[in-house]
Order: structure tokens, then C-alpha cells, then sequence
């Protein structure tokens, strides 16, 4: 492909640590209150840089980093206690880990782009590398060892994605698989249907291409229970029109059981002017990084991007502790977010406004666990109890 020069971002599939107007009117208003902060400025092992995923305990926290890998583990209180596994190749090491969970006594975590699923005792001593692959399927996507399931199988999902592919449409879809330990597959779990129109190929003057991922994302949102015990999943597709808006709700348990399934309403936000906005941004980080701004590339991404008339009305889920889901709603340019916080049957329990520049990475009826940066941009991860709102 001489002439050809292709930019590939990668997306992995699971997420880590990435309401309907009646139904917030409707269900109790909830609200956070700060209680611990766990991080350091420098220095000491508990400077933090990445992080992918939290895991509290009754006395110990988890935090998982991506890049360098690592699981660090600290008290409650924010003194940090040490290390548990770091980045390498060898049992119990990481490559770019994206989850973090604990099945029973075991603690886990998933690597699916570097390949594989470590397992830990109780004490954090590596007791299980769990690196095989499920064969391709049709479309010849592979699925990786992702967490440990609450029967004692492990869920297989997809690792990284080539964004190419899915430009092109060689992949339409990503699967889910329950699978025996010792690799073989006992069943499929969800197969994750892919908005084509999400990946994009933009021809460049002189032959050459940008490969990429559309800023407003429609395909859905699949993420696993940390406790193992099945998927919550968010399909998403545009609505025909504002009449007939929902997303769709699952929950799948770790035997294929769904416990929810149901359309959830909502008012679609429209999307009008995001374009532009899109564009203006790149341009300001093109400048920023010292560099002018490329009509050229402008050009081809405006004609490439396919147009959304509507915000998708989810922009990311997150499977509780306890069997909570909780849904983040429409992003809008605003400093603040919606939450949605519903039962494993897909009962609405509440919802939550939270500042946008909180990240949650753990969340349950009682507690939510984030990560929020300072002035410096120096990452902490921050313990708050969920209350109900006092507001009138």
C-alpha cells in the first residue's frame, strides 16, 4: 500500500475505570460527600499516573494503573502500603491492564489487549495466568481472557480493535464468551453489534488517509460486574425521531441469564453544531502544540464524519459492587454530568449530578470511588458516601 499513510487508534472494548426527563423527576435525587483521598504529589509509592480501576475493601483500597501497569493497594484512610503486581511478561505481571475486579476470595485483573487475565490469593500472591484466545469467529475477531466469572468460568472479550478494519467494514460486530479455564468455550454470551458509521477512512490529498473513531459514537457500551457476576450492557442507536427514543438496558448473568432487558425513554438531545465545535477543537490543540492547523485534514474529516442529528443518550456505563448500573448520560458541553442509577432487574433507583471532571471508576448504593486531577494535573482517587439530596 505505498502511498498510503494511515493513523490507527485502538479502542479497548471493555471499560475500566471511557435518564430519561421523566424518569429523573421521578426517581430520588442523589448526592456525594467526600470521605477519603488516596494519591501523593511525588515521591513515595502512592504518586499515582494512570489509573484504570479502583477495588475497595473493608480496610484495604485496590487501584489499578494502566500505564506503567500496576496494582498498588492502600488503607482507607490514603496511606499507601505497597505494591502487588507491576509491568512485565511473567506470571502475575501486566502488559496494559483495563480491569480490575474481585470473584469470592480471588482478585483479578483483565488485560484483554495485552493478552490475558491474572488472578490473585487473597493475600495478593499470584495464583493463576489465564493467557489463552478463543479461535476467530466468522469475522476473524478474537476474543481474550477478560475476568473471572462468579461460577468459575472466565469471560473472553475482545482485546483491541482495529480501527482500520472496521473502517473498511471487515467487522461488524465483537463477541462475548463464557469459557472453561482451561480455554475451551461453554457459550456465548453477547455479541456486540458495531455502528458502522462510528470508524471513518478520510482521504487526503497526494494519497494519503486518516483512519479514525466518529467524536459522537453510537455502538454500543458493554462493561463487566466486578464481582463476576455477568455483563451490564447499553445499546444506544440513534433515534428515528424524538417520538420513539430509548436505549436499551441489559444485564446478562455469567450463565447467559438476562435479569434486564427494557427500553429506557428519553428526550434526544440535538446535536446541532457539534461539527463545528469538533473541528474548532482540533484546531486549538494543533495550535496549542505549536503546530498550524491543517485545512487539508479539516476538510477530509468534515466530509468523512458521518452527521448526528442527535447526542447518543449514554456515554458510559458502569456495572456496580453491589449489581448497580450506573448510566452516564448525554456529553454536552457542560461542567457538570446526569447520572442514572438502576437495580440488576433495570429499576430505576435515582440519579446524581456530579462535576464532569470526576471520573468514576467504582460505584455502589453507599459509595462511589473517582478520580479527580489537581491544578497540576496530578491524578488522586477520591472516596465518596452517596447520600440522598436534602434539596427541596
Amino acid at each position: 500500500m505505498s502511498g498510503w499513510r494511515f493513523t490507527v487508534l485502538t479502542a479497548v472494548l471493555l471499560s475500566g475505570c471511557g435518564d430519561s426527563q421523566a424518569g429523573v423527576k421521578q426517581s430520588p435525587a442523589l448526592e456525594l460527600r467526600e470521605f477519603t483521598r488516596l494519591g501523593a504529589i511525588e515521591g513515595s509509592g502512592g504518586a499515582l499516573t494512570s489509573v484504570a480501576g479502583v477495588l475497595p475493601g473493608d480496610s484495604v483500597v485496590f487501584v489499578l494503573e494502566s500505564s506503567p501497569a500496576r496494582l498498588t493497594s492502600f488503607e482507607r484512610s490514603g496511606t499507601w502500603l505497597r505494591d502487588l503486581a507491576r509491568q512485565g511478561d511473567g506470571p502475575g505481571e501486566l502488559r496494559r491492564p483495563s480491569l480490575l475486579g474481585k470473584t469470592g476470595e480471588l482478585l483479578w485483573i483483565g488485560d484483554p489487549t495485552g493478552g490475558r487475565l491474572e488472578v490473585f490469593s487473597s493475600v495478593g500472591l499470584p495464583a493463576q495466568s489465564y493467557r489463552w484466545d478463543v479461535a476467530p469467529d466468522s469475522l476473524g475477531v478474537r476474543a481474550f481472557p477478560t475476568a473471572l466469572l462468579a461460577d468459575g468460568s472466565v469471560l473472553a472479550g475482545p482485546g483491541s480493535l482495529s480501527i482500520g478494519a472496521a473502517a473498511s467494514g471487515r467487522i461488524a460486530h465483537r463477541s462475548y464468551y463464557r469459557v472453561a479455564p482451561d480455554g475451551s468455550v461453554l457459550g456465548g454470551l453477547y455479541r456486540e453489534s458495531l455502528a458502522r458509521t462510528d470508524y471513518f477512512s478520510a482521504g487526503l490529498p497526494g494519497g494519503g488517509a486518516i483512519v479514525g473513531v466518529h467524536p459522537i459514537r453510537e455502538s454500543p457500551l458493554v462493561t463487566v460486574f466486578p464481582d463476576g457476576t455477568g455483563l451490564a450492557v447499553i445499546e444506544r442507536p440513534e433515534p428515528t425521531s424524538a417520538e420513539d427514543a430509548a436505549y436499551r438496558l441489559l444485564v446478562i448473568g455469567p450463565d447467559g441469564t438476562v435479569d434486564a432487558d427494557q427500553k429506557v425513554a428519553f428526550d434526544p438531545l440535538p446535536a446541532s453544531g457539534w461539527l463545528e465545535r469538533e473541528v474548532a477543537r482540533m484546531e486549538r490543540d494543533m495550535l496549542a502544540r505549536g503546530g498550524g492547523a491543517n485545512r487539508d485534514v479539516m476538510s477530509a474529516l468534515q466530509e468523512a464524519w458521518a452527521p448526528r442529528r442527535y447526542y447518543p443518550p449514554v456515554s458510559r456505563v458502569i456495572a456496580g459492587g453491589d449489581g448497580t448500573v450506573w448510566v452516564r448520560r448525554e456529553e454536552a458541553d457542560s461542567d457538570s454530568v446526569r447520572w442514572q442509577v438502576f437495580d440488576r432487574t433495570g429499576r430505576e433507583l435515582g440519579h446524581l449530578t456530579t462535576s464532569a471532571a470526576l471520573t468514576i471508576c467504582w460505584a455502589s448504593q453507599s459509595q462511589v470511588w473517582g478520580v479527580v486531577t489537581d491544578e497540576m494535573d496530578v491524578p488522586f482517587v477520591v472516596g465518596f458516601e452517596v447520600q440522598r439530596s436534602r434539596a427541596p
